[in-house]
């Protein structure tokens, strides 16, 4: 064999070890983090988990719920949203940090946000049902909109 050949096969291997890291096994609802079950009852209280897993990769570990009414929530490890989408429905208004609500409220009246979601950079963009994202950094302060044409 030629040492091309010998480093495409160990490069190969080493990505196929690196990808099978990530791992998502389901979990029973009572094993989700204290914090991300008060928030499923605080902001979905007429809603049952169907689905919950667990992501565990090096990098970090993640949870994904799912809820009877369609709703995704992904939380961190230690249980702080990462990730809401009420299939197409208006999330909950309690659940939208309050500097958000007051911009939104002055500058998209009548706004109904379908999904919100933090990045690693924690900012949070919401995305409203006409499909506009409007980005706000970690301190919920307005950064841009992106209209959806």
């Amino acid at each position: 064999m030629n040492k091309k050949l010998i480093m495409v096969i160990c490069a190969a291997a080493m990505t196929t070890s690196w990808a099978g890291a990530d791992e998502k096994v389901q979990v029973p609802a009572d094993k989700i983090p204290h914090l991300a079950k008060n928030q499923l009852k605080s902001y979905f209280p007429d809603a049952t988990v169907v689905e919950a897993t667990k992501e565990k990769s090096k990098l970090k570990n993640n949870y994904e719920v799912k809820l009877s009414d369609g709703s995704v929530i992904e939380f961190d490890k230690d249980g702080n949203w990462t990730f809401v989408e009420c299939q197409g429905n208006p999330l909950p208004a309690r659940m939208i940090p309050g500097q958000v609500h007051m911009y939104m409220s002055k500058n998209h009246p009548g706004y109904k946000v379908v999904k919100m979601e933090k990045d690693s950079k924690r900012f949070c963009t919401v995305t409203l049902a006409d499909g506009t994202k409007v980005l706000f950094d970690d301190f919920m302060k307005y950064v841009s909109t992106e209209k959806n044409d």
